[in-house]
């Protein structure tokens, strides 16, 4: 009954969490709004975010989501610069670029580009550098150069759209064919261009001194105007499909590059209206308005490019981003650890209930989460590495929650808390290289092999961990830790530790078998000691090298353990460390800066393994 009240209050309270919104701008099919970005056709909110990921870390403020922030710098430009967004923390950076320490490491548009333009010189200098000998500090300065140059043209890029200039003379915007006290755009006043120069010109016969002040709204104007072309090289916000195209051979263009590039239709005209409109529904905060130009500029998107997009795609997409799967899965995973720890020090049976059905509600979040991105990619998750990491957990978790389903134990508890909150909080480090769905490598464009090959090698690579945690246990029972006391005996630890192995060496087997075939048809060889395909015969090898001494007796059910445990390593090498080298053809996987992360993990685990051995063999003579 306590458990039952506690487990209602507690889904009630997280869900209350998920699903709410925080912000009158957030829930608008502006964030809907199709772009062309990395080779991928995407929702605004995805671009947002990657965005913001790249120079903030996080995929969101603290006060506002990725579109929201992408929405004020479009059309309230002045504001989003005085954020503070550029996360520098190497002091070097900040005394080089003579900005003043922020104990948050956090900057402001503003600060950072008026500190890079007087260092143009330094960026020039470093720009000669091979990127390969830069020091860190040259390399994030550089990165920075480019970071406030990819702001600055996001923030331009409407600039030709928005309705911000007012002709109050009803005289002047006669001459120009305009209605007076009415807002238009640079691209509605350019068609007036010649009536204005000659408005201008009439103007300029005059004594300075005796320009009214009209006459000198007038020149100002002009002023702006030019100004305002000045943005003609902006390019990122590539929201205007192609016209008359089935394809992506055409590129899609940013509004300036339409107009230049003289790719204006009357469709494209209709929709650069509707910008212009949620610029004033934005700047006057009407919310209906915002809303109801929204989905019309959504709807209009999709059907200029209809040949190209699929509106189904860009919704869940979406919707993906905003409920944050893999997050709200960490979450339900430790606390599904935490009630287990306690559940053995207290002895509730209802906890380890609670402790059960918080590691099922994350693996439905889990596998609901790699589902939408299976149907928004078209392809198995298993192309990058931080897809591989996802998708090795929930392989992880499942296997583990089979386990508890056949021993009804905690011990597969354990296990898919542990590990399905270890990977994700790994794969969080690699969302902040900005898009997770990026486009596919030639090398990997393939779903078959990405169905076979890859799917049946990232298997084998969860049936491995499982059989290490199990390898972990089976040490930590003999050592007699406190936390050992409960839970299942030596002996089905054993058994299903060496099930887990021969599940292990199945997989990667036949997923490095694949791959051989694979390589025979994309490169003419079967095999061709590149490092992954190391990688991944390393792994058979050792597991071939335990299971076989298991079964000839050669290993003990101690020495098994400890060969077993660390698998964990040779996993890591296979799977993260062989990307360290940065050669092979293999190169959809490359990673940087993760070597020292790879060693400490590594020595941490030969220290644990080999120090419970040691001990117990030692206790054993005694």
């Amino acid at each position: 009954m306590i458990f039952n009240k506690f487990l209602t209050i507690f889904l009630v309270l997280y869900s209350t969490v998920l699903f709410s919104s925080d912000n009158k701008f957030k829930n608008s099919d502006f964030a809907k709004i199709p772009i062309l970005e990395g080779g991928r056709i995407k929702p605004l909110d995805t671009f947002a975010r990657s965005q913001l990921l790249m120079i903030y870390e996080k995929s969101k403020l603290e006060d506002m989501s990725a579109i929201e922030w992408l929405q004020e710098l479009l059309f309230k430009p002045e504001i989003a610069f005085k954020r503070n967004i550029f996360r520098i923390r190497n002091k070097e950076v900040i005394n080089t670029l003579g900005l003043k320490f922020n104990p948050k490491h956090l900057y402001s548009f503003i600060d950072v580009s008026i500190s890079i333009k007087k260092e143009e010189k330094l960026i020039h200098e470093i720009n000669k550098i091979n990127q390969k000998e830069r020091t860190p500090s040259q390399q994030q300065i550089f990165e920075l150069y480019f970071k406030v140059r990819n702001i600055l043209d996001i923030s331009r890029s409407l600039s030709l759209l928005l309705p911000q200039f007012v002709i109050e003379n009803a005289e002047h915007a006669k001459r120009l064919r305009l209605e007076p006290n009415q807002a238009f755009s640079y691209l509605e006043i350019l068609k007036s261009k010649p009536l204005y120069q000659e408005l201008a010109n009439s103007i300029f016969e005059k004594k300075h001194d005796a320009h009214t002040i009209d006459e000198s709204d007038i020149l100002s104007l002009g002023r702006k105007l030019e100004t305002i072309s000045m943005d003609n090289d902006t390019t990122l916000l590539r929201i205007i499909p192609p016209p008359f195209q089935k394809n992506l051979d055409t590129k899609w263009t940013s509004p300036w590059q339409t107009i230049q590039q003289g790719l204006g239709t009357p469709l494209s005209v209709k929709y650069f209206k509707l910008w212009g409109q949620l610029y004033l529904a934005y700047k006057n905060n009407d919310i209906g308005q915002w809303m109801n130009i929204s989905a019309k500029a959504f709807n209009y998107s999709t059907e200029l490019g209809k040949d190209l997009i699929n509106q189904q795609k860009i919704i869940w997409e979406v919707r993906y981003n905003n409920i944050d799967f893999f997050t709200k899965s960490v979450v339900f995973y430790i606390f599904a650890f935490l009630l287990l720890s306690l559940s053995w020090i207290v002895g509730a049976k209802y906890l380890q209930k609670a402790s059960l059905v918080s590691v099922g509600i994350g693996a439905v979040l889990h596998t609901i989460g790699l589902t939408i991105r299976c149907f928004i990619m078209g392809r198995p998750p298993v192309s990058t590495l931080y897809e591989s990491i996802i998708f090795v957990s929930i392989v992880c978790v499942i296997s583990a929650l089979f386990m508890e389903y056949r021993l009804k134990n905690t011990l597969g508890t354990f296990i898919a808390s542990c590990l399905g909150s270890i990977l994700l909080f790994v794969s969080f480090s690699y969302e902040k290289d900005g898009d997770t769905m990026g486009m596919l490598s030639a090398v990997l464009d393939t779903n078959f092999w990405l169905a076979t090959h890859v799917v049946t090698i990232t298997i084998g690579y969860g049936c491995c961990f499982v059989a290490s945690i199990l390898g972990h246990v089976y040490l930590f029972k003999e050592v007699n830790l406190s936390i050992s006391d409960s839970g299942p005996d030596k002996k089905t630890i054993q058994k299903n530790m060496h099930g887990a192995c021969l599940y292990s060496l199945f997989f990667t087997v036949l997923g490095t078998i694949l791959g051989g075939i694979w390589a025979d048809q994309s490169w003419g060889r079967f095999w061709g000691w590149d490092p992954k395909e190391n990688g991944a015969m390393l792994i058979c090898m050792w597991m071939l090298w335990a299971v076989h001494g298991r079964l000839t007796k050669y290993f003990n059910d101690l020495t098994y353990a400890l060969v077993v445990s660390l698998t964990s390593i040779v996993v890591v090498l296979a799977w993260f460390g062989v990307n360290l080298l940065n050669v092979g053809l293999h190169s959809y996987g490359f990673t940087s800066n993760i070597a020292t992360n790879i060693a400490l993990f590594s020595f941490f685990e030969i220290f644990v393994c080999f120090g419970a051995f040691i001990y117990i063999k030692k206790r054993a003579v005694l």
